[in-house]
């Protein structure tokens, strides 16, 4: 293994532990914020590396989120949450999702723009 391959190793591995050290809480605070119906322990929680999401939920409840968000602002880590939260009522981008979303994130429109400034 080459110097840069560990390196890279290595801040993989850091970047996945300060994701379970933050996300799962993000998300625990979040659904207690918003009310919304989402129990971890049943659902569950998956942290990888997407290469194109920052998140998903799938059809079995489970949301996955992308270790690359502790890199983000807050606020854009809190917008991605919430986003997928939404899909616990609708699994889909509808117009009534996103009335959803703006319900708990009004600024989701300009977090959804400052978003494009970053890859997961």
């Amino acid at each position: 293994m080459t110097m840069q391959e560990r390196l890279a190793a290595e801040q993989a591995q850091d970047l996945r532990a300060k994701a379970k050290r933050v996300l799962p809480g993000r998300l625990v605070d979040l659904v207690n914020t918003t009310g919304i119906n989402y129990n971890i322990e049943r659902d569950g929680v998956r942290l990888g590396h997407m290469r194109t999401r920052w998140g998903s939920r799938s059809s079995s409840g489970t949301i996955s989120l992308n270790i690359g968000l502790v890199r983000l602002p807050n606020h854009l880590i809190d917008y991605v949450i919430i986003h997928e939260l939404c899909h616990v009522t609708h699994m889909n981008h509808s117009p009534a999702f996103w009335a959803e979303v703006y319900k708990y994130c009004p600024n989701y429109k300009l977090y959804r723009a400052e978003m494009r400034k970053y890859r997961p």
